[in-house]
């Protein structure tokens, strides 16, 4: 009977001791000082840097129309069709 009762009373006082109103903390600091600063706009340079892999778009042989070797290359890669 006397450790039922000890119990009883222990937990009756952790349950009070949690329900208490709890006062808001206060700043013992007082207020944080504000900084202020002046804003500028300037163009800055615009990076993109991605993972992946790049692909030409068309893919041309180069053959040619009669038998025997590619001596010479008269083109560039990646260069435009130009006409002439």
């Amino acid at each position: 009977m006397f450790w039922e009762a000890l119990s009883f009373v222990c937990v009756a006082a952790l349950v009070l001791v949690g329900w208490r109103e709890k006062r808001p903390r206060r700043l013992s600091n007082g207020p944080r000082p504000r900084y202020r600063c002046l804003a500028i706009s300037l163009d800055v340079p615009y990076y993109l840097d991605e993972v992946g892999r790049c692909v030409a778009r068309e893919v041309v042989s180069v053959q040619p129309e009669v038998s025997g070797r590619i001596t010479e290359i008269h083109f560039t890669d990646g260069g435009g069709f130009e006409e002439g």
